[in-house]
């Protein structure tokens, strides 16, 4: 019942219509939390009981101050990213929240920024002249940190080389369009935009679920004007037709009241149980399907085209691979107690509760 008020006061919100009547507020205030969604309550406020919204007050004024922080650090990294002549292309939350009726609605934990892989020195001198002073690399992003409030994730590529969507990822420099007035910056099409949205939630999905705020993201861009044929197109060539049916008919029947298929329901009541980017056990019960070594092992020694991500001088030096291996032991070694407690998990997978939930992605269009 609760998690029905809550789905109910999320389309009240975006629609700008008063609450639902007899609210939970504190159970509400839960599992907006769970879900990144606590300021779709704050326009609420006036209709909770005062001592509930006096302790919510400070969490709202945070989240403001986030969100200028962010969009205040794009500015800048625009501006000394075009005076540094690197091309670059923000996605994911920094622009997905430009298509609420109110960015603030659409929270993000980081700057997601796209840039050229031969670009990467000059990138990082830019950061780090910045203010950037925190830096951890990554397989396919760059990660910085300028403390309190802002966190980049800088990116190679968009999706990981090994993955069945990544020659679509790959082709978006030549997809992309210069922004207007900039001579360095580049955006996605509309449609691009949706569709890595839905490419990224199947990516959340298959390894550890995702939460309500995914099937926002479709709802808000599945009513925008698009070129629907390409989008189609494109779907097809990725096999994921038949789940972004599933997923546009959930984000309708949850935020428009429509009616949808049974495994359609059951996927949206595993969505509404999870976390904003599900969790590490659900993440270690699907891994383990095809076999606890073989995730330990593609952890341990990725292929030569992730390998290539992680250290670009790689490329087409396949005879290299060993030495990058060692480079990347050494990595995993300074971090051993997060590699640690990544494969306890893993070895405590639930195999049974892991088949269940590719039984319902299967039902879903996802394999």
């Amino acid at each position: 019942m609760s998690d029905i008020q809550f789905l109910a006061l999320l389309r009240n919100r975006l629609a700008d219509a008063p609450p639902p009547a007899d609210v939970d507020w504190a159970e509400m205030v839960r599992i907006a939390d769970r879900h990144e969604l606590l300021f779709f309550l704050e326009k609420y406020a006036d209709n909770m009981p005062p001592q509930l919204a006096d302790s919510l007050e400070q969490r709202w004024v945070s989240l403001m101050a986030q969100h200028l922080a962010q969009m205040q650090a794009v500015e800048d990294m625009q501006a000394a990213l075009e005076k540094a002549g690197v091309d670059y292309l923000f996605f994911k939350g920094t622009v997905t929240k430009k298509r609420y009726p109110d960015p603030m609605l659409r929270t993000m934990g980081d700057i997601d920024v796209l840039y050229r892989p031969n670009q990467q020195t000059a990138f990082r001198a830019v950061m780090e002249a910045m203010g950037y002073g925190d830096f951890q690399a990554g397989r396919k992003n760059d990660t910085y940190w300028k403390k309190p409030l802002v966190c980049v994730e800088a990116h190679r590529r968009l999706i990981g080389a090994d993955s069945r969507y990544a020659e679509y990822c790959d082709g978006v420099w030549e997809r992309a369009k210069p922004v207007p007035g900039l001579s360095h910056g580049f955006e996605m099409a509309v449609e691009d935009e949706f569709l890595f949205n839905v490419i990224h939630l199947a990516k959340h999905l298959s390894e550890g679920g995702a939460g309500v705020r995914f099937i926002l993201d479709v709802f808000i861009y599945h009513h925008l004007p698009m070129d629907e044929s390409y989008v189609q197109r494109v779907l097809e060539a990725l096999g994921l037709t038949r789940f972004y049916t599933v997923i546009c008919q959930l984000a309708d029947h949850w935020f428009a009241g429509k009616d949808c298929a049974e495994s359609v329901e059951k996927l949206g009541e595993f969505i509404l149980q999870s976390h904003v980017f599900g969790s590490a056990r659900i993440d270690a019960a699907l891994q383990i399907q095809q076999g606890r070594l073989r995730y330990i092992w593609k952890t341990c020694f990725p292929g030569y085209r992730e390998m290539c991500s992680m250290y670009p001088w790689l490329g087409g030096k396949a005879a290299l691979l060993p030495v990058a291996w060692g480079m990347r032991g050494v990595t995993l070694f300074f971090r051993r107690g997060r590699v640690a407690g990544v494969m306890r998990t893993v070895c405590s997978g639930d195999k049974q509760a892991g088949q269940e939930l590719q039984e319902l992605y299967r039902a879903c269009g996802l394999e």
